[in-house]
């Protein structure tokens, strides 16, 4: 996997906003039963609801230091136990800026021995770890849905200080969601996003290599 080239996804490019936090999350390829497959979390149910409980996701967590790399191999240790030099880095990708002033670099890592029996899971906040062959993403296009956000407005917004005031006419906002349903498990939002964005830089490469 080492061969990949992410240089074009150097996350020295992210996207440093003040007063962004920023988090940053573990894509981590593992071999497994003679395939690759791609590792996530079901969220536990224990967590906050701000947390997403419930939800699939990838390792990671909110930066503690400006060391991405360092920060999702260490949010993906205290996770699932996974060690960060059983972890061969291979770069990161593009950050997203996700919600309320939040920016997340998706950190892309390669793990040849996997097994199970090893993960130790932080029960409260992972209540099950599981894999995707990598194969089922490059032959499945996810599902896309739409969102449609309509503004709403505080109490002292100015209105008298804009042309038409309440009669402004604003631009719809309609955001695209993605869904990958496999076996029992809903990946969907950001994880989901991700996940596409990894699959098509793995199309890019195979296409540069037939050439």
């Amino acid at each position: 996997m080492s061969e990949i080239d992410f240089r074009n996804m150097d996350y020295q490019k992210k996207v440093r906003m003040e007063h962004y936090a920023q988090f940053a999350v573990l894509l981590l390829l593992v071999d497994y039963e003679g395939e690759k497959h791609l590792l996530f979390e079901l969220r536990s149910k224990l967590l906050d609801d701000r947390a997403q409980p419930g939800d699939v996701s990838f390792p990671g967590g909110f930066c503690e230091s400006d060391d991405i790399v360092k920060e999702a191999l260490r949010e993906t240790y205290e996770e699932v136990g996974i060690l960060p030099e059983e972890i061969e880095v291979l770069g990161t990708m593009e950050p997203m800026v996700a919600g309320s002033k939040r920016v997340i670099t998706p950190v892309v890592g390669y793990m040849p021995t996997f097994s199970f029996d090893k993960l130790k899971l932080n029960i409260y906040e992972v209540e099950e770890v599981f894999l995707v062959p990598l194969s089922y993403f490059m032959e499945n296009e996810p599902e896309i849905h739409y969102v449609d956000y309509t503004p709403a407005f505080y109490d002292d917004f100015p209105f008298d200080k804009i042309a038409n005031g309440r009669d402004y006419r604003w631009t719809k906002r309609t955001d695209e969601v993605k869904f990958y349903f496999y076996k029992q498990y809903n990946i969907w939002g950001f994880t989901a996003t991700m996940t596409h964005g990894f699959i098509q830089i793995l199309r890019e490469n195979l296409k540069e290599e037939e050439r």
